[in-house]
């Protein structure tokens, strides 16, 4: 299977399956390590991320690809800034709101999100604990 074609079906996916279960089954691959395939497990990606002081875990760094888990607690401040690579989030738990380029929206579990590089963009109003998956485009 072509790379392309590899991150279509991996896009879709996540798109009509639930991503934990893709999570957990170790779907995603990383070019960190020096394989081809990389498999990680959501519980052990949250745990890393329990042990330090961020609230971002980059965890995927593929040529056209990055991916990460980003944690904000109930009531927490999301000082994120515009970035340079279009972004996708997806909820993976919680509930709060999402305001990008003026357009304000309710999240919850199974929400996708896209923003387009260099809009303004953040949660706010986090009423429960939000767990996101983030994939950032590489290309310019």
């Amino acid at each position: 299977m072509t790379k392309r074609r590899s991150f279509l079906a991996l896009s879709g996916m996540l798109l009509f399956t639930n991503p934990l279960k893709i999570l957990s089954k170790g779907i995603l691959s990383s070019k960190n390590q020096s394989l081809n395939t990389r498999f990680f497990r959501k519980d052990e990606l949250e745990n890393e991320l329990a042990k330090s002081t961020d609230r971002y875990l980059p965890f995927l760094n593929v040529d056209k690809l990055r991916t990460g888990l980003y944690v904000l607690p109930k009531g927490a401040e999301d000082k994120q800034q515009p970035h340079a690579h279009d972004e996708v989030y997806y909820i993976l738990n919680g509930k709060g709101k999402f305001i990008a380029d003026n357009e304000v929206n309710n999240v919850k579990e199974g929400a996708v999100l896209y923003v387009k590089s260099h809009i303004e963009h953040r949660f706010y109003d986090i009423e429960e604990e939000l767990k996101i998956l983030v994939f950032f485009s590489n290309m310019a």
